[in-house]
Formats: structure tokens, sequence, C-alpha cells
């Protein structure tokens, strides 16, 4: 009898390991709802559910959040419970650590340094505590790795017909989070001409027309041409809300010109604050808002998300703690975050280390583990695009070049949130792990190159 491979025996031990979960999830029932709006999408599931008629229901669709923020989960939880709905998502990241591994081979051309790749990245904190929970995260996630998966097969393997299925992919990952939708659109136009390309028409067929029907959906229930409404994510509430944790600690006549200015009108059009507003404020007050760009680039680029484990999933501390600690509101004195913007870095942690020694210590820890990955990470995305300069254009390296781009178009995109957190960086984390493994292969080729080193074989 033929024995398992060694991707597929690690697969297997990776699927215990969520079994495990599940069988934890479902002794712990309240652990699935600690996640970022979680209360809201059980309001969601709660109001949808008193609807009677198919009418009423597709008014609440069309004018509620986009549906893969909440209805999906809601149809899950309603044929299964939540076993069922747990299942799905769990299956979903199995498969997307896959195509992790599969992307990572195509692009590396290393069997061993992609296993690595894969490995790593299905044990980071958001991969695994993710989707256990009910979070958007669990469904973008794995929706913007299939498109990026078929892209590959698309363009790099030569599968023409996997164009339909990465558009379709990444439609569904736009009805659940928008801020994919832009690089979709771009991403399709940067291959080269040739027959692969003619299958551009098939991505952007299944891209686009499943996202103008919800546009059109939205518009003939509420009015207005937004993916949603009717819910705290909103761009325009995230801004108002990022001006006040902006404005925090600035002197007493300062904050009262951005509340007369800007907090107050914004809040009587509906708690809403457009783009353009929100620049006028970072005229206005270009270093605090430069400041908060900076805490948003280390949150997102270096902060490990080890709290989704241990605060959110294993519940180290109190519950009314780990709220108090996580609590990100302006105007109020708890938080890590609103310590960091009145005390400073060192000064929070050090009080947050004495109080919470062991968890402290593993964010520490992780954060440290983490800032070693975003080097390698950066060393692989400019060796993309160095090679992009110096040789011939092939697709192998423009898919390797998006990979890199990725992430710091997710940061651009997410940038509207009110404050930044770890989980903003999720869907990015896999092509991070990715470029770094291209950042490890150029270290090595450069260790080899020093004076007295000798060259090894290549990774097959």
């Amino acid at each position: 009898m033929r024995k398992p491979s060694i991707p597929a025996t690690l697969l297997g031990l990776y699927a215990t390991l969520h079994v495990s979960m599940l069988a934890y999830d479902l002794t712990h029932p309240d652990v699935w709802l600690k996640a970022d709006r979680a209360n809201e999408r059980i309001r969601l599931f709660g109001q949808f559910a008193e609807l009677d008629g198919a009418g009423a229901k597709l008014a609440f669709i069309g004018t509620h959040a986009v549906p893969g923020d909440y209805l999906v989960q809601k149809v899950l939880y309603d044929a299964g419970g939540l076993a069922s709905l747990l299942f799905v998502q769990v299956a979903l990241c199995l498969v997307s650590v896959v195509c992790v591994y599969r992307l990572a081979c195509t692009v590396l051309e290393a069997v061993r340094l992609s296993l690595l790749v894969a490995g790593a990245y299905a044990l980071l904190p958001q991969t695994l505590v993710f989707p256990h929970q009910l979070s958007a995260e669990a469904w973008f996630v794995p929706l913007v790795i299939f498109g990026f998966y078929f892209m590959s097969r698309w363009f790099v393997a030569g599968a023409p017909r996997s164009a339909f299925q990465s558009g379709m992919y990444f439609a569904c990952a736009t009805l659940t989070r928008p801020t994919a939708i832009p690089f979709a659109v771009l991403s399709g136009l940067v291959f080269r001409r040739g027959a692969r390309a003619n299958s551009r028409g098939h991505y952007y067929l299944a891209l686009l027309v499943p996202v103008a029907g919800w546009l059109i959906m939205v518009h003939t229930y509420s009015g207005q041409w937004t993916f949603g409404d009717k819910t705290a994510a909103s761009v325009g509430n995230n801004l108002m809300l990022k001006a006040l944790f902006v404005s925090e600690n600035f002197p007493a006549d300062a904050k009262d010109r951005v509340q007369e200015r800007y907090i107050e009108p914004a809040r009587e059009h509906h708690l809403s604050m457009t783009v353009g507003e929100y620049a006028l404020f970072c005229f206005d007050y270009p270093l605090p808002c430069t400041a908060q760009v900076g805490q948003d680039a280390f949150n997102f680029f270096f902060k490990s998300g080890i709290e989704r484990v241990t605060l959110d999933y294993l519940g180290l501390i109190p519950e009314q703690e780990r709220i108090e600690t996580q609590y990100a509101r302006p105007g109020s004195s708890r938080g890590w975050a609103q310590d960091i913007r009145k005390r400073g870095v060192l000064a929070a942690t050090r009080s947050y280390l004495a109080k919470y020694p062991v968890i402290v210590g593993a964010s520490l820890a992780a954060a440290l583990a983490f800032g070693i990955l975003t080097l390698f990470y950066v060393g692989g995305a400019v060796d993309a695009v160095i090679a992009l300069l110096q040789r011939r254009v092939d697709d192998r390296a423009l898919l390797l070049a998006l990979l890199a781009v990725f992430p710091p178009y997710l940061f651009a995109a997410s940038s509207v949130v009110s404050s930044m957190q770890s989980r903003h960086r999720a869907a990015a984390e896999f092509a991070i792990m990715i470029v770094a493994g291209n950042g490890w292969q150029r270290w090595k080729r450069w260790i080899a190159r020093e004076p007295g080193s000798h060259p090894r074989p290549a990774d097959t």
C-alpha cells in the first residue's frame, strides 16, 4: 500500500487540530462570538428571522451589509446550527491552505520551502482562530486566496478556463469585503498579451456581473449606489471615528475646533464623514494624522495577532478585562490603543507587562517573530520588483509582484477604518508568507556568494 505523501500527512494533522478546536468550540459556545462585530451579526440574524415574506427579506438584504458579512452565515446557522457554520468555515480554511501551498510552489519553484511557507501560514494565529468565529475574515480570507490561486492557474499553469473561476472568487470576496474589487479589476490587466489574455473577458464577466447585480439591488431598495448600509462598518462612520481618535489628545481649544468644524456636522449627517471632509481634517492637522498612519502601519505589518488565541479564543484573562483591554472608542480611558496614544508605547507596554506578564510576553515574542517575517517579506518584495525591471517579464514574475503588492494595497484600502488592527491584514498574510519565502531564497543566494561559502544544490 502506498504511503501518504508528506504534504498529505501534514494536512491530515492540521485537520485533526481543527477538529479538536471544533470540539472545544461546541463546549465553549461563547468563543465564536468573540469576533469584531459578532454581536451586530447576531442582531441581523434576529431581525432577518422576524421578517415575513420574500419581499420583506429582499428589502432587508438590499438595505443592509454585503451578504458575505452576515447572510451566508445566517443560512448555514439555520441549516445545521453552530456546528454546521463552523464546519464549513474550517473546510474553507483547509482548502485555502492547500491553495497557498500550490501557489508557493508555482512562484517559488521549491517544494520544501513551499511546504514550510504553507505550514507556517496555517499556524498563524488568525488563520487558526477566524474559522472558529462569527467573523467576515473566515470567508474573506479563503475567497481572496482562491482568487489568486485560480489566477495562477490561468496565467502560469496555462489553464484559461480558470479565468472565470478567479473572477468569480474575487467577486465573492468583494461581496464579503468590498476592499477586494479595485485590486481584482487592476490585476487582470497586468499580464502579457497572448492566448491566455483572450480569457480576460471571462474573468471580468465573472468578476463584474455579480458585483454590478448587487449594486443595482442595493440602489433599488436604498436609492444609493453603495455596497451596503446600516452597519457600523461603513466608511463614513469609520472616518468620523478616526478623526475622533486622532483629536483625542489635542489641547482643549483645538479639540473644540475639531468638534465644531468636523465632528458635529458628521453627527448631523448620520454619524458619517466623507473622504473629502477627512482629507480637509488631515490638511489642517498633518502631524497627528501622519502619526496615526504610523501607528496603523505598525499594527498592520508588525502586530502578530497572537491575541486572537490568548485573549479571544483561550480566554486567558476574565471576559470583562478582555473587553476593557481591547476597547476602542474615542474619549474612553480604556483600551491598549488609547493607553499607547496617551502614555506612549514603552510606558503602556510596561504597564500591561506588569499586569499580564504571560500574555504580554507572548505578544512581544510573537511580534518579534512577525517582525522578522516582515523583513523577509520586504526583501522578497524588493527582489520581485527589481526582477521585473532587470529581466524579461514572465507571468510567474508578474504573479510574484502582484503578491508583493497586495499587502500594502490592502493596508491602503483598509486605512479608512477607525483603528487599524492585525485582523485587517488577515487576507494578505498568505501573500506575506509567500513573498517572505522569496526573500529567504534571495538571502540564501546572497550568503552563498559570500567569500568562503559553498553553493548548495537547489531545493526541488
